[in-house]
């Protein structure tokens, strides 16, 4: 059993959890620290934004809820991204395009530009929780991923500390701009998820449910979304569905 199973997975499921997990699980916590930290930011300095753009405190107000607004937009537009090509690159496609927009609204020249800087920024903010989450906890063991999914949701207590640290270090000496400009740094978060970070083992390069065979260019179907197979540390598992790994098998024998 166990080397049919090893011809029908040529990535074991556990390979991730054993390798990346760690990474994986720091990826998203900071993922989501930093997006907390880029929103965050705006809170602190609405009064000093309404002086500079000559409007009451109630519309700079609005553009926090701008981007709550967009938030389920940029859910569903990465989730989908993240469902046919992965985690990895949607969630590095996120990082970047967060952090551009938050440098850019540190240069905004008005209201209206603001409000759509910070429209888009929700579009981000929407797409980093669930791409996140789903890298994590698809590479964490099962039996853990109640309670660290629980860590994982402290990133965004960690990143409004953050931004109450950078309001008291950075706003008396340069600015509500440069606070903005400072939210742009995440961006450097990609490079580590590129070096650091594997992909899934459940998500395949093109499709969901479908890993590439780098040996011969097939795609092959992955573990994660095949029946009879819940919880990657429990050896049972087999045991759900005794003929599962042998019509894997023979699916894969097949022209």
């Amino acid at each position: 059993m166990e080397a049919e199973q090893a011809r029908a997975y040529p990535v074991p499921i556990d390979s991730v959890a054993g390798i990346g997990a760690g990474h994986a699980l720091l990826a998203g916590f900071l993922g989501w620290t930093l997006d907390a930290f880029d929103f965050f930011v705006l809170v602190f300095v609405v009064p000093t934004i309404a002086k500079e753009f000559h409007r009451s405190v109630a519309d700079v107000a609005f553009t926090i809820t701008a981007t709550l607004m967009m938030r389920p937009v940029g859910a569903l537009l990465f989730g989908w991204m993240a469902d046919r090509w992965g985690r990895r690159l949607p969630l590095m496609i996120d990082v970047i395009f967060y952090s551009v927009v938050e440098l850019l609204s540190g240069f905004a020249p008005s209201y209206t530009v603001f409000l759509v800087l910070r429209a888009l920024y929700g579009i981000g903010m929407g797409g980093e929780w669930g791409v996140g989450a789903s890298l994590a906890m698809e590479a964490v063991p099962a039996r853990w991923r109640g309670t660290l999914s629980g860590l994982l949701q402290e990133g965004y207590s960690v990143g409004y500390l953050l931004a109450a640290a950078a309001y008291f270090f950075i706003f008396p000496r340069f600015g509500w701009r440069a606070m903005f400009i400072a939210g742009g740094l995440p961006a450097l978060l990609t490079l580590y998820i590129r070096t650091k970070v594997p992909e899934s083992p459940g998500v395949g390069a093109r499709a969901p449910g479908y890993a590439r065979d780098p040996a011969h260019g097939a795609r092959q179907p992955s573990a994660v979304h095949l029946p009879g197979w819940v919880d990657d540390d429990d050896e049972s598992d087999g045991a759900r569905d005794p003929g599962h790994v042998s019509d894997v098998s023979a699916a894969r024998a097949r022209p």
